[in-house]
């Protein structure tokens, strides 16, 4: 799914690749007072997705501490916090490939307001502009049970494309995508 390879195969790698880059202590300095570290924005990230997808969605236990994400006493370090975006995005991943069309008007409360789970996904793609990502792409089924689902893509400015990734053609798939920039 594009899920996987945008965020844990492309993405989380870059991640990975610019801590190791890094030494301990300048994946946790602060530029100056007012500002956050690498590590700190690490934490921030793993904490959204961690809230959003796996308890907004998937109804697992709120244990964000928002205010630690942002704490100079740090309990972990450099490779564990990383280690834990990791995690948070294979579980998201294997939440978000379980999703079905129903679900998406499912509500749920994330940070204090209701939500459906379709305007969650919504505010996921929102952050993935505002962190740079450039495009989403999706594979969803051909079938008539389908359309909804596209419609509903459609409304929300996704595009018909060719295959991506390891996909190939297939007459039971519509590959769908949708330019962040």
């Amino acid at each position: 799914m594009e899920f996987e390879r945008r965020l844990i195969k492309e993405s989380f790698s870059r991640i990975e690749k610019c801590g190791d880059l890094l030494t301990e202590e300048e994946f946790w300095r602060k530029p100056n007072e007012n500002s956050n570290s690498i590590g700190n924005l690490v934490l921030h990230l793993t904490g959204n997705v961690r809230q959003y997808i796996n308890t907004g969605i998937a109804g697992e236990k709120d244990i964000r501490n928002r205010d630690e994400e942002f704490n100079d006493n740090r309990q972990v370090g450099k490779i564990q916090t990383i280690k834990d975006l990791g995690e948070v995005l294979l579980s998201a991943k294997n939440i978000v490939d379980m999703l079905d069309i129903k679900s998406l008007s499912e509500n749920r409360r994330v940070q204090g307001f209701d939500e459906t789970v379709l305007s969650i996904l919504i505010h996921v793609i929102e952050q993935a502009k505002q962190k740079g990502l450039r495009r989403l792409s999706l594979e969803t089924g051909s079938m008539e049970f389908f359309e909804p689902a596209r419609l509903l893509y459609e409304k929300h400015g996704f595009v018909y494309c060719e295959p991506f990734g390891d996909y190939e053609l297939d007459p039971n798939s519509q590959f769908m995508t949708l330019e962040l920039s």
